[in-house]
């Protein structure tokens, strides 16, 4: 019976993400979509920014939506949606930190980047 609630939560309410803003979030939904791919029984087809569809061969089981710090699950098929939801849990349990620092990471790269080039047409200036 418990069991039965913790998934209507998770239907319900999705999985909060702490995402500060869109470009996190559809940086997490690719990196998502690849870990899906990568997965013997799945595969993934973003058909937007936000939105993942998970295949079970070639039956639709689950639709992932990250938008607004949140992943939220819409399943289609009962058949193999339990096993993507624990694929999914994998994903958040194993991958979450490791996807945010690497997109700080990128994010603080780019802001280098751009100060430096920046710098640099200052001193063709003078």
């Amino acid at each position: 019976m418990k069991e039965k609630k913790i998934l209507r939560n998770l239907l319900e309410f999705g999985i909060d993400l702490h995402i500060d803003n869109e470009e996190e979030s559809m940086h997490y939904a690719l990196e998502f979509a690849k870990y899906v791919q990568e997965s013997l029984l799945f595969d993934s087809l973003m058909t937007s920014e936000t939105d993942i569809d998970i295949y079970n061969f070639d039956e639709k089981v689950l639709t992932v939506v990250i938008k607004n710090g949140t992943l939220t699950l819409q399943p289609h098929a009962e058949e193999g949606a339990f096993e993507a939801v624990l694929l999914i849990l994998r994903f958040v349990s194993e991958q979450h930190e490791i996807i945010k620092e690497k997109y700080i990471k990128l994010n603080t790269e780019v802001s280098l980047e751009d100060e430096e080039g920046e710098s640099e047409d200052d001193s063709e200036w003078i």
